[in-house]
């Protein structure tokens, strides 16, 4: 993966400050980096245990309680699952410096050892899609799981300079410029999601490329009209999804949502209206039911799932929470967390557990396992074998467990 994925959190932690406005004078921007020094300066210098409550939990408020459940089995197999469809998606796109990735391939190849996983045996990869116009755009690709009978809609992260430049636009636009709300075929979307204030850098990568995605997954849809719908991503992806998901859901499509590393989108506003959406009962955050829509996962130390943590964004509920810092996750670990800010999971981590720049990369792409990458030297290593190995041939299940360092079959 491209390393902006690396900074991705420190762009988000800076952006408030580095951010421009239209009179802002040069000795303006010099005072904002005066205060990002002393910021530091005092970090390191000072003891955690003499540094003030406000710069010990930047993030937002900590809620000293909160309610969690162990995530059954079969959930954690199934989020690894489309983990494993999120990292294949690194492989598609415009990378650093305008390279273009080698793709993902028809049947479902890609330089990805993933692609050659037997739990894709059955998937197809119907299209894929980035650069749609000379706007930010999203990236990623739409595959049939004729398996599990099931449309899948993936979304990457931050691989290239225009990606950074979406996260970085933090200003909040208003519910009547998203797309999906204003064009809704549900009349009551817009004043239902009153108040919202949503990330202008998503926004705008949903509203520049929803008609011609949409376009297709609604034919495909008819080709496939038993199949169900589910739309994840990662990361800058993850955003994306979640919009995605929303104008889906109120398009009248019943899509299953699943984000890893989801920053957030929106203000309290937007993530109560997704809450209405996706959990319009509060006990449903903590259930594994098959009507469940919406799943957040977040991992230990992973930064990204906390900012912006100003202008009041915040996150939605179903968070899935990984309470482990090394990888592979055992099933144990992970929990559901109830509400949008819990105190025993993502939101309950300390700041300053988030210094380790070199970790804090490795975290935020290691969800269930560390990502393969996509060959070639902007990926990250996989658990043995060559890195730009090509995957045409399908990987037994031990072969595989034994190169991700699984803790379990992937053949389930």
């Amino acid at each position: 993966m491209y390393n902006g994925i690396a900074w991705e959190g420190y762009i988000y932690i800076l952006g408030p400050f580095l951010k421009t406005r239209q009179h802002q004078k040069p000795q303006d921007t010099i005072m904002r980096l005066a205060t990002i020094a002393s910021f530091v300066g005092l970090v390191t210098a000072s003891p955690i245990g003499l540094l003030p409550p406000a710069l010990l939990n930047p993030f937002g408020p900590k809620k000293p309680d909160g309610t969690v459940a162990t995530a059954p089995l079969d959930v954690v197999h199934e989020m690894e699952h489309y983990w494993k469809y999120c990292s294949v998606s690194y492989c598609v796109g415009m990378g650093k410096n305008n390279q273009l990735y080698s793709q993902v391939k028809s049947p479902f190849v890609c330089n990805n050892i993933l692609c050659a996983d037997q739990e894709f045996s059955q998937t197809e990869l119907l299209y894929s899609f980035y650069g749609i116009n000379e706007h930010q755009t999203a990236n990623g690709y739409l595959a049939a799981d004729h398996k599990r009978k099931q449309l899948i809609l993936v979304f990457r992260g931050t691989q290239s300079e225009a990606d950074s430049a979406a996260d970085l636009n933090t200003w909040q636009v208003s519910n009547v410029d998203f797309d999906g709300l204003k064009n809704s075929t549900d009349t009551n979307a817009e004043s239902d999601c009153h108040g919202c204030s949503i990330h202008a850098g998503f926004v705008g990568i949903f509203n520049n490329s929803f008609k011609q995605i949409d376009s297709r997954l609604n034919l495909y849809k008819s080709m496939y009209p038993d199949y169900k719908l589910v739309v994840t991503g990662h990361s800058l992806g993850g955003a994306v999804a979640l919009l995605y998901g929303v104008s889906l859901r109120i398009n009248g499509r019943d899509p299953l949502v699943v984000t890893f590393g989801q920053p957030r989108v929106g203000n309290a506003a937007f993530a109560s209206y997704v809450d209405s959406l996706f959990f319009p009962t509060a006990g449903d955050q903590l259930s594994s039911s098959p009507y469940r829509k919406m799943y957040r996962v977040t991992r230990y130390e992973d930064p990204v799932t906390q900012v912006p943590f100003w202008d009041g964004y915040t996150q939605q509920s179903g968070e899935v929470f990984i309470n482990q810092f090394n990888v592979p996750t055992k099933p144990e670990n992970v929990v559901f967390c109830q509400g949008q800010n819990n105190g025993f999971c993502a939101n309950g981590i300390p700041w300053y557990q988030y210094a380790n720049i070199d970790s804090d990369k490795q975290v935020h792409s290691s969800y269930f396992f560390r990502s393969p990458g996509c060959g070639g030297s902007q990926s990250f290593t996989p658990y043995g074998g060559n890195q730009t190995e090509p995957s045409a041939v399908s990987i037994p299940p031990g072969d595989l467990k034994a190169r991700l360092n699984l803790p379990y079959d992937t053949n389930y």
